[in-house]
C-alpha cells in the first residue's frame, strides 16, 4: 500500500500526463524520477493520450535511464499504438544503441509494413544488438521486406549485407520459398 504522500504523486503524475500538452509533459518530467516506481508507472500508464510532441518530450527524457526504464517506456509506446509511430521512429535515430534497439519491433508492431524503409538503415548499425534488432522486426514483417533485404546483400558495406543475411536467415526457410518461388 503506497502511503498518503506518494499516493498524491501518483494523482498528480497521471493529471499531468494525463493532459497530453508538451508543456504539461514539460513540468511532469521536471518532477519525476525514474527511480520513484510508482509514480514513474503511473505517468508510463497515462502516456496514451499525449501527442506526439508530448510523446517525445518525456522519452527524450528519460531515454538516459537504465535498460528497464527504457523497456517501460517502450511498452508504454506501443501500447499506445499507432498515435506513438513517429516517437518510435524517432527512437531509431537516438544516439543510445539500447533506444534504437529496444524500438524496433515495437514500430513494426504499431506501424506495420510501411515502416520497414525506416528499420533497413539499420541493418548497418555500428552496435551489433541495433542489427540484431532490426533484422528480427524486418524478419516479422515477411515477403515484402525479405525482397528489401535481399537487395541489400549486394551492398558494398559489409556490415550491411552482412546483417541483410541475418534478417534473411532469422525469416525463415518460408521466406526463401516465396523469394524463389
Amino acid at each position: 500500500a503506497m502511503d498518503d504522500v506518494t499516493e498524491v504523486r501518483v494523482a498528480a503524475a497521471r493529471a499531468l500526463a494525463a493532459r497530453g500538452t508538451v508543456e504539461a509533459m514539460e513540468a511532469l518530467v521536471d518532477h519525476l524520477r525514474a527511480d520513484d516506481i510508482p509514480v514513474f508507472q503511473a505517468a508510463v500508464r497515462s502516456l496514451d493520450v499525449a501527442g506526439s510532441e508530448a510523446l517525445a518530450v518525456f522519452v527524450g527524457h528519460f531515454v538516459r535511464e537504465n535498460g528497464e526504464v527504457k523497456r517501460q517506456l517502450v511498452n508504454a509506446l506501443t501500447a499506445i499504438g499507432p498515435a506513438a509511430e513517429g516517437v518510435l521512429r524517432g527512437c531509431l535515430q537516438h544516439s543510445s544503441p539500447q533506444l534504437r534497439a529496444a524500438a524496433a519491433f515495437p514500430l513494426v508492431t504499431v506501424g506495420g509494413e510501411q515502416t520497414a524503409g525506416a528499420l533497413l538503415p539499420l541493418l548497418a548499425d555500428a552496435d551489433p544488438e541495433v542489427r540484431q534488432a532490426a533484422a528480427a522486426a524486418l524478419a516479422s514483417l515477411g515477403r515484402t521486406t525479405s525482397r528489401a533485404a535481399v537487395e541489400m546483400l549486394q551492398s558494398d558495406d559489409l556490415q550491411t549485407a552482412l546483417a541483410a543475411a541475418d534478417a534473411l536467415a532469422s525469416a525463415g526457410s518460408e521466406v526463401f520459398d516465396e523469394l524463389l518461388g
